[in-house]
């Protein structure tokens, strides 16, 4: 059976490609084909070249892109097969006619921007009821003039809020004093009795220490009945004539 060609194995013809459908893009098509049947020991390029423009594009393998069209121009292919010896085949029938169009227009995504403004919370300022702590009374204090005195503090607090809703604490203390009338008692069985004398002739007597040393200070006594006036002689174990 005869071959096709010259009587070279690398220069013999390779057959023509059947043409297949092109397909319309942007600017550019794609032609599709059926490749030769017959291309002897090379290798093979094929190239589909349109028409009106002569516009090519080439690849090993079905399909082709053509590229550089001109939308809403219409275009028909032929597709031809050359081999690495540079022999070709002949031209496909032309394409179906195609008119490549533009990509429609891209509008990015709109994202409508609503400003954020925080709902900052407000307050009517003002303060709550007091709360009060007591504190323990101390010991009543010596008996002078006829009087004794006893303290505690107290402690009050309340929590208060701003108009911006922020919270704080206000705490206020206080001296609470009580009094009482009073008398020297007796010294206890085996304590010692001490007198004295104020300056200004006032006795005063009532100091006494089971230790024999006075726990009361015979001249603050003397200052608190008298202010201005102070022990004079010392510290006495008997009643004195103070005039």
């Amino acid at each position: 059976m005869p071959i096709p060609g010259n009587s070279h194995s690398a220069g013999k013809r390779p057959t023509t490609p059947t043409i297949g459908e092109a397909t319309a893009g942007a600017a550019s098509a794609s032609v599709a084909f059926t490749a030769s049947t017959y291309i002897g020991k090379g290798t093979i390029t094929y190239t589909a070249t349109s028409n009106p423009g002569a516009i090519t594009g080439s690849g090993s393998s079905t399909p082709i892109t053509v590229s550089s069209l001109n939308n809403g121009t219409s275009y028909t292919f032929s597709v031809v097969g050359t081999t690495n010896y540079g022999v070709s085949s002949g031209a496909s029938e032309s394409s179906n006619p195609v008119t490549p169009t533009a990509p429609p227009p891209f509008f990015p995504p709109f994202f409508p921007f609503f400003p954020f403004f925080p709902d900052f919370p407000t307050c009517t300022a003002g303060c709550g009821s007091w709360s009060y702590t007591y504190g323990a009374f101390s010991a009543w204090s010596t008996c002078s003039g006829g009087t004794q005195s006893r303290s505690r503090t107290i402690t009050a607090t309340r929590t208060c809020t701003n108009t911006n809703c922020s919270t704080y604490t206000e705490t206020e203390t206080s001296t609470d004093t009580q009094t009482q009338s009073c008398t020297v008692d007796p010294p206890p069985s085996g304590d010692t009795m001490y007198y004295g004398c104020c300056g200004n002739g006032l006795s005063v007597s009532g100091a006494y220490s089971s230790s024999g040393v006075a726990v009361t200070n015979l001249q603050a006594q003397c200052a608190a009945d008298e202010p201005g006036n102070y022990l004079s002689g010392g510290v006495f174990t008997s009643p004195q004539n103070c005039t």
